[in-house]
């Protein structure tokens, strides 16, 4: 099985993965090629803000989530699914059921 480097691991431990035989994952909504999904995590964020030297400096402290996840469509902006677990398997290939709008 042929050895790749991965693109997106800019902190990756293991800089090579190998190349799996899945179908080539397409968005169920616009049919585009997809190599990743756009996620977005809803929750409060708590930030500081200071003046130094007379300059504002905002420095965030924590952040709070919520349990709502969206993986969308990088394409189309279409919110695919809300589970990380359908989520990979859209990246695999795999079909899974998506609601209808």
């Amino acid at each position: 099985m042929a050895k790749k480097i991965c693109p997106r691991a800019v902190g990756c431990k293991k800089r090579e993965y190998k190349v799996l035989k899945y179908s080539k994952p397409v968005c169920p909504s616009c049919n585009c090629e997809l190599d990743h999904l756009n996620m977005y995590e809803k929750g409060e964020k708590k930030t500081m803000l200071v003046i130094c030297d007379g300059e504002p400096i905002w420095e965030e402290i924590e952040f709070y989530p919520d349990s709502s996840v969206d993986f969308e469509c990088p394409e189309c902006n279409e919110i695919l699914t809300h589970k990380s677990e359908d989520a990979i398997k859209i990246l695999k290939g795999k079909k899974i059921k998506i609601k209808a709008r």
